[in-house]
């Protein structure tokens, strides 16, 4: 549950913008996201945003030429648990193993997504 809430935290806009990732809260989830976003955005107000001119006051989600909102990276690491034997899981741009259930991996994220997503493995 915390490393739940700790994900919520560092990418709270990100959580709240994205379709897909508010899909994967629960209500109680969402709700706290977006009240986390609302109390930021209100102490940046208070803290300096207001002794900004106005135009620069307002924290955008997105700008035409920025991407304003940092998201998690794709690229870092984490441990793995594997729930059923696998085979020819890619590992790298050129490398693939082969696992077994309960067998446990530091592997790239974004090599690993989907799997997770299926339900074929968890983060440890």
């Amino acid at each position: 549950m915390r490393t739940r809430m700790f994900k919520m935290e560092s990418f709270p806009a990100f959580t709240i913008k994205s379709k897909k990732m508010r899909q994967r809260l629960s209500p109680d989830e969402f709700s706290y996201c977006k009240r986390y976003v609302d109390l930021v955005f209100g102490h940046f107000m208070q803290s300096f945003l207001s002794f900004l001119p106005e135009r620069y006051q307002d924290i955008a989600l997105s700008n035409d030429d920025i991407e304003m909102v940092p998201k998690p990276s794709l690229d870092r690491h984490v441990f793995v648990s594997f729930r059923e034997r696998l085979e020819d899981l890619q590992i790298s741009t050129d490398e693939y193993i082969s696992v077994d259930a309960g067998d446990t991996y530091l592997l790239q994220y974004g090599l690993v997504k989907d799997v997770l997503l299926n339900g074929q493995l968890n983060l440890v």
